[in-house]
């Protein structure tokens, strides 16, 4: 097995996750102060990031944006107990 491939999949997955993270921002430019301040992230970064001028965000900062972008967790319905 070649110790190098974990790496690499940790590598793709940040690529991906930038790249996911970037277009995210680009959806909601114009809203970057809210985002900002829900997501912990400094206005400055957000705006970097999106601009293109950081180009390797911190793995803190990504996953803080990851948490804000991620849809809520769906609630599970109970189904009606019916007594016979």
């Amino acid at each position: 097995m070649n110790t190098s491939e974990p790496q690499q999949d940790l590598a793709d997955a940040y690529k991906a996750s930038c790249a996911s993270i970037i277009a995210m921002l680009q959806a909601t430019k114009g809203q970057w102060r809210r985002v900002a301040a829900s997501s912990g992230v400094p206005y400055d970064t957000l705006w970097k990031i999106a601009e293109g001028r950081i180009a390797n965000p911190t793995v803190d900062t990504l996953q803080k944006l990851i948490d804000y972008f991620a849809p809520p967790p769906r609630r599970r319905r109970r189904k009606a107990r019916i007594d016979q």
